[in-house]
C-alpha cells in the first residue's frame, strides 16, 4: 500500500508523534535544588468581571527559597505549559529551572483551552478573557492564596505577550517580558 506521506518526510512525521507523546506522558521536570514545586491542577477562575468562576486554570508553581518575585509563565497560541519547562534535557531548555536558578519563583500555567486547563467554548478564549483569567492568579499570588511575592512579572510567548501586555494595562504588574514579540527578522 502507497503511502500519503513522502518518505523524505516520514521521519519527521514519526519524530513528532513521538515528541507529542513525550510531551503530553512526561511531568514537569524537577527544579533546582532547595526549589520547591507544586502542580496547581484546578484553580478557579471566570471569564469576565461577575461571571462565575466556572473555568480552572493549571499551573505548576516552583519557587526557590527566600524568593519574593515570581514570573508567570504564558506560552503562545497551541502550546501548552511544557513550553517552559520542556521535559528533554531540561538542564539545557527548561526556562523555569533557568529562572529558579536565578532566584526567581515562577508560575507555569496551561492557558484557558490548553493543557490541563478549562476549554471554554472557542469563542469565549481570546486576549481578553485570558488576561483576566491570569489577572486572577496575579491576585492569588500577591494575598497568599498561592504565595506571597512582592513582585509579578509577566512572560509571555507569542499569544502570552498580547495576554502580558493586556494584564499590564489594567495591574501593577513589575515587568513584562515578552522576546522577539517585535523583532522583525532584519
Amino acid at each position: 500500500m502507497r503511502s500519503l506521506i513522502p518518505a523524505a518526510l516520514r521521519g519527521g512525521v514519526t519524530a513528532a508523534v513521538l515528541a507529542t507523546a513525550v510531551l503530553v506522558s512526561t511531568p514537569p521536570a524537577q527544579a533546582v535544588a532547595g526549589t520547591t514545586c507544586k502542580d496547581l491542577p484546578a484553580i478557579p477562575v471566570a471569564l469576565s468581571p461577575g461571571a462565575p468562576a466556572d473555568q480552572t486554570v493549571a499551573a505548576t508553581l516552583c519557587a526557590p527559597p527566600k524568593a519574593k518575585t515570581v514570573q508567570v509563565l504564558l506560552p503562545g497560541s497551541t502550546y501548552n505549559r511544557s513550553y517552559w519547562d520542556f521535559p528533554k534535557n531540561p538542564s539545557t531548555y527548561s526556562y523555569v529551572r533557568a529562572a529558579n536558578r536565578a532566584g526567581f519563583a515562577t508560575l507555569n500555567v496551561d492557558r484557558l483551552g490548553y493543557g490541563r486547563s478549562s476549554h471554554p467554548v472557542s469563542t469565549s478564549v481570546n486576549v481578553d478573557t485570558g488576561a483576566y483569567a491570569i489577572s486572577q492568579l496575579v491576585q492569588r499570588l500577591r494575598d497568599g492564596r498561592l504565595g506571597t511575592f512582592h513582585k509579578v512579572i509577566a512572560v509571555g510567548h507569542s499569544m502570552g505577550s498580547f495576554i502580558a501586555f493586556k494584564m499590564a494595562a489594567c495591574l501593577p504588574l513589575r515587568s513584562v517580558l515578552a522576546p522577539g514579540q517585535f523583532c522583525s527578522g532584519k
